[in-house]
């Protein structure tokens, strides 16, 4: 008889199950939550989603010019281009805050669940695509030098999500008014006291993000280890 592996087996064996699982459950939630209001609410997710992705066709980009041979001239766009755009997938986090807002007819249970798909789509797809840009840093520049990339991705990342949702501005904003964007960053990194609370919201949103990638690279990449039984 042939046995199914269990969830925690088929995440660390075929992670990108989990990244495609969640993203397709997240389009199903929102059209069913589409038929039963009969309003397009929540179609806004799915352009977030389609945000959260880009990412990750960058840095597999990157994977495969670094495999290549191709060198800076082809890793530093795509890269650059990656980290531009990292912050669309943890910023689907952020739309949590439109629980209860607009469930026109429908379960509020439906609604979060739709809403809380999303996020976690978007945090998987955010994570898979680090993952791989983490790889081509290390086979680089060692691991000491992936690491840091990870804590200064994520924490720019954070500081991408406060730029989105609470001055509005987004990625493309960087290249076509770079002056209003850096301005805003600048003004709050020589004011620090005066904008405490957006640094403390950027800090707790970056450990969380720091702890829940931790966990996501130790559940889906770890090998699995089978189960020992003591002797009697």
């Amino acid at each position: 008889m042939v046995q199914l592996p269990n969830a925690r087996d088929l995440a660390r064996s075929h992670p990108w199950v989990a990244v495609l699982a969640a993203t397709a459950l997240t389009v199903g939630l929102v059209e069913l939550v589409s038929i039963t209001s009969g309003a397009p609410s929540h179609r806004f997710l799915l352009w977030n989603l389609f945000l959260a992705w880009i990412p990750l066709p960058l840095a597999a980009g990157a994977y495969v010019a670094q495999r290549l041979g191709l060198g800076l001239p082809a890793l530093v766009p795509l890269l650059g281009a990656w980290l531009l755009f990292l912050p669309n997938a943890p910023y689907i986090v952020t739309d949590l805050i439109h629980f209860g807002e607009l469930n026109g007819g429908i379960p509020a249970e439906l609604d979060l669940a739709t809403l809380i798909a999303a996020a976690a789509a978007g945090l998987l797809v955010g994570f898979a695509s680090l993952y791989i840009a983490q790889r081509v840093i290390g086979r680089r520049y060692g691991p000491a030098a992936s690491r840091l990339t990870v804590i200064a991705a994520l924490v720019l990342a954070s500081i991408g999500v406060y730029l989105g949702r609470v001055l509005r501005w987004n990625s493309w904003d960087a290249l076509a008014h770079p002056e209003g964007v850096v301005s805003d960053v600048l003004t709050r990194i020589a004011n620090p006291l005066v904008f405490h609370e957006a640094w403390a919201g950027i800090v707790v949103f970056a450990v969380f993000l720091l702890a829940s990638y931790a966990y996501a690279v130790r559940l889906a990449i770890v090998p699995v280890r089978p189960e020992t039984r003591r002797a009697r």
